[in-house]
């Protein structure tokens, strides 16, 4: 379930979102956000060696966007729409509950991406002249 949820690998058919389940798996968490964070970092590392570290974590977050089908990055969104557009409790709920983006999630989500970009790219700089071990380590226990 924690899988499931988490990301969009493929899991047994047995496997489901029911609220019981849910909440044991949340145990899990930790665990699977650091399996992402070493697929990020990895994809880094193969990025890197061939390409500079902006494009390398371009490449890294391409691969955790899709490993997570844009899960935090979709509430992220929502929660600038939300509390960008609305003035009431209702009007937040309700923008935030809209599948659409509007202007405040676009805005964020760009400055977000951008800024992400450019902490994983200086973060790869200072890990060159470290052996690579800071980029495994931040992916490992920061995720993605």
């Amino acid at each position: 379930t924690c899988v499931m949820f988490l990301t969009r690998l493929p899991c047994p058919g047995w496997c489901d979102h029911h609220p019981g389940y849910l909440m044991r798996s949340m145990a899990h968490f930790p665990l699977i956000g650091a399996l992402i964070g070493a697929w990020a970092a990895a994809f880094y590392d193969a990025a890197a060696s061939l390409w500079p570290p902006l494009v390398a974590a371009a490449v890294s977050m391409a691969g955790t966007l899709w490993l997570t089908g844009c899960f935090h990055e979709d509430g992220l969104c929502d929660t600038l729409d939300g509390f960008g557009g609305g003035w009431t409790k209702s009007q937040i709920l309700k923008i935030m509950r809209d599948s659409r983006n509007g202007s405040y999630a676009t805005m964020g989500g760009c400055m977000w991406v951008v800024a992400k970009a450019a902490l994983l790219a200086e973060l790869g700089r200072g890990a060159a002249g470290a052996g690579g071990a800071s980029v495994w380590a931040v992916g490992g226990s920061a995720g993605a």
